[in-house]
């Protein structure tokens, strides 16, 4: 199964799922305007921290620092704690949708690409909650950011401790240096690539899939961080660390182009 026939296979299996209606087999929900609320069923919850968006067919789990959301296949993982492969062939044999014959290769690629999208997504996460008031502050006033725009963009700041974090949830040197977030220096020794950095996340599909960070008066002045913006590097003979799924041909805000209304394109962000 080629790459082009996997997304084929996943958007149609998502056209014929309703994530409402999957989340209600393990939560009880109730409406709550234009979204859906319920507990938590990873952390302790004395309110309501599970939200699920029918419009955007999107859910998140803000209890524990939000740690899980996504698309519906990402819901059956986070509830039945089963892999992506798994939750992918029960939900298409309930929507009715032949899964292809798919080779080894083929599935350590897939499993590959999940695991990309998932430390991507928990970096931005991350970043999210290091984006301190003052930052916010300075996004809603001089910028025009709205509050409710910088939570649900997951906009975010680098400050310089992702390796940490990323290895406290069990990620390994490679699986975090394949990212492109990190630069090794040698010596065991890594830089944070967005460090000091404001970092906004392009997400699809409930992920995120890659990244751009831009200046702030935080950043240094060396000449190899003096541009304002600077995105997520791709594998290459200088990057070769880099797993080859890194790529730079996403839109930024792709999920939002695909609901109701009007849509402006911009140039930059």
């Amino acid at each position: 199964m080629d790459q082009s026939t996997f997304d084929q296979l996943v958007a149609d299996v998502k056209a014929r799922t309703d994530l409402v209606t999957v989340v209600r087999r393990h939560v009880e929900l109730r409406e709550s305007g234009n979204h859906y609320v319920g507990r938590s069923l990873k952390n302790p919850d004395t309110t309501p921290s599970l939200v699920v968006w029918p419009d955007t067919q999107k859910w998140r789990d803000y209890s524990g620092g939000g740690a899980g959301g996504g698309d519906v296949f990402a819901f059956v993982q986070y509830a039945r704690d089963v892999p992506f492969m798994l939750a992918l062939r029960e939900l298409a044999a309930e929507a009715g949708v032949p899964v292809p014959g798919t080779s080894n290769a083929d599935l350590e690629r897939l499993h590959e690409r999940r695991r990309l999208e998932e430390l991507l997504t928990e970096a931005a996460r991350h970043y999210h909650q290091q984006l301190r008031d003052p930052m916010r502050w300075d996004l809603e006033r001089e910028r025009g950011y709205t509050e409710a725009t910088i939570d649900k963009c997951c906009l975010g700041f680098g400050a310089g401790d992702l390796w940490g974090h990323l290895g406290e949830l069990g990620a390994t040197d490679e699986e975090r240096l394949s990212t492109g977030l990190f630069v090794p220096l040698g010596g065991g020794r890594h830089a944070e690539f967005f460090a000091n950095r404001l970092v906004f996340p392009y997400w699809r599909g409930g992920r995120v899939v890659y990244l751009i960070g831009r200046r702030t008066s935080a950043s240094t002045d060396a000449e190899w961080d003096a541009a304002k913006y600077r995105k997520l590097p791709v594998r290459s003979e200088k990057h070769p660390y880099i797993s080859a799924l890194i790529t730079n041909d996403y839109f930024f805000g792709e999920d939002d182009a695909n609901t109701d209304g009007v849509l402006l394109i911009t140039e930059g962000i």
